[in-house]
C-alpha cells in the first residue's frame, strides 16, 4: 500500500506542474498589506495536508468541501493516509471519509480542471466549535445569473509574486512561497459548469485586489458577497490550463458549487438522515452501525464507492 501511495504522489506531482491551483499572484507587490489577511479573517478556510498543499472550505460543522482532485487515491487502509484538516489557529482533525459526487463524478484517471472536481470531507468530530473561533459558511443559494460578471473573493498560501515579474512558465513555477495567507478578488467571465476570471492589469479593468490563484492550496474558497452582506461559498479551486498561470490575460477555473450538480450532492452529505450517496473512501474503525450497509463494499477511484461505514456526522 505504501508503494500505491508513492505512485499516487508521483501522479499528483506531475498534476501539480501542469495544472495550477489557489494561493495568489498579485496584480502589484505581493508584500502589500492590502492582499495579506490573518487567519481568523476567513475561519471558514482550512489547509488539507499542510499548508499550501491543498485546501478546502468548512460548510458543516463536520464537513469540509474540496476539490476531489486533492484526495484521488488515498490509501484507505492507512489512517495516516487521510486527510488532516488545518483550520486558521493551527489545530488538526484527521477526515474519516470522503464523498464524490455520483451525479457529477469525477475521474481521477483523467484528472484536469473541471465541474466535477468537487468532494466533500468528513470528519468524526466538530470543526466548528464554541471556542475554537471556526465557522462553517453556506453554499450560495441564489441564481447563478448574480455570479456572473460578479465580483469572487480567492484564498491561498501557495506560490505568490507580482504579476508583471512573473512573465513566464518557469518564473511563474519558481515563484516565492512565503506562507502568507492572501486573499485577491477577480470579475467572473463566464459560468458553465466552472466559474473562470481573468487576471487583469488595472489599465485593463483590473480591480484594486486582482489576484489569480496559484500552485498550493487547490480546492480553496471562492467566495461571493450579496447586497446584504452574506458571505457565501461559490466555488473550489479546480486549477488551469495556462501554461503560465502568473501571466496577465490567463484564466483560472473554480468547480462551481452553487447550483445544479452540487448544491443538492453537498445538502445530501450534510444530512444526517439521508443515506442515498455512499462514500468514496473511509478510514475510521467500522462499527455495527449499518447506515451505510447499501453501499458497495468494494470501488475504485472511477467506480467510486468503498465499504459501509458508520454514521458519524450527526
Amino acid at each position: 500500500m505504501k508503494q500505491s501511495r508513492l505512485i499516487s504522489l508521483a501522479l499528483l506531482t506531475l498534476l501539480t506542474l501542469l495544472t495550477k491551483a489557489s494561493a495568489i499572484v498579485t496584480s502589484g507587490n505581493q508584500n502589500n498589506p492590502k492582499w495579506i489577511v490573518e487567519p481568523e479573517d476567513a475561519p471558514f478556510f482550512v489547509s488539507l495536508f499542510s499548508r499550501g498543499e491543498c485546501a478546502g472550505t468548512i460548510v458543516g460543522k463536520r464537513h469540509v468541501v474540496t476539490a476531489a482532485h486533492c484526495v484521488c487515491n488515498l490509501d484507505d487502509t492507512d489512517k495516516s493516509d487521510a486527510p488532516t484538516a488545518i483550520l486558521w489557529n493551527g489545530e488538526r482533525y484527521k477526515a474519516w471519509g470522503t464523498f464524490f459526487n455520483p451525479d457529477c463524478l469525477f475521474s481521477c484517471r483523467n484528472d484536469g480542471p473541471n465541474r466535477c472536481d468537487v468532494a466533500v470531507l468528513v470528519f468524526n468530530t466538530d470543526l466548528v466549535t464554541d471556542t475554537n473561533g471556526a465557522s462553517a459558511i453556506d453554499v450560495y443559494p441564489h441564481s447563478d445569473e448574480n455570479i456572473d460578471g460578479g465580483k469572487i473573493t480567492i484564498y491561498g498560501y501557495g506560490l505568490t509574486g507580482d504579476a508583471e515579474s512573473l512573465n513566464t512558465a518557469i518564473k511563474c513555477r519558481n515563484a516565492e512561497e512565503d506562507g502568507k495567507f492572501r486573499r485577491a478578488e477577480n470579475i467572473v467571465t463566464s459560468i458553465d459548469g466552472v466559474i473562470s476570471y481573468q487576471m487583469n492589469r488595472a489599465s485593463d479593468g483590473g480591480l484594486d485586489l486582482e489576484g489569480m490563484a496559484q500552485d498550493g492550496d487547490s480546492g480553496g474558497s471562492a467566495t461571493f458577497e450579496e447586497d446584504d452582506g452574506t458571505v457565501y461559498l461559490v466555488g473550489a479551486n479546480s486549477g488551469t490550463s495556462e501554461s503560465n498561470s502568473c501571466d496577465y490575460g490567463s484564466f483560472d477555473e473554480y468547480a462551481k458549487i452553487s447550483g445544479q450538480p452540487h448544491s443538492n450532492f453537498v445538502s445530501k452529505v450534510l444530512d444526517p438522515n439521508d443515506d442515498s450517496i455512499c462514500p468514496y473512501q473511509i478510514w475510521m474503525d467500522l462499527t455495527d452501525d449499518d447506515t451505510y450497509s447499501n453501499c458497495p463494499s468494494t470501488g475504485s477511484s472511477d467506480d467510486c464507492f468503498f465499504s459501509a461505514f458508520m454514521d458519524m456526522f450527526v
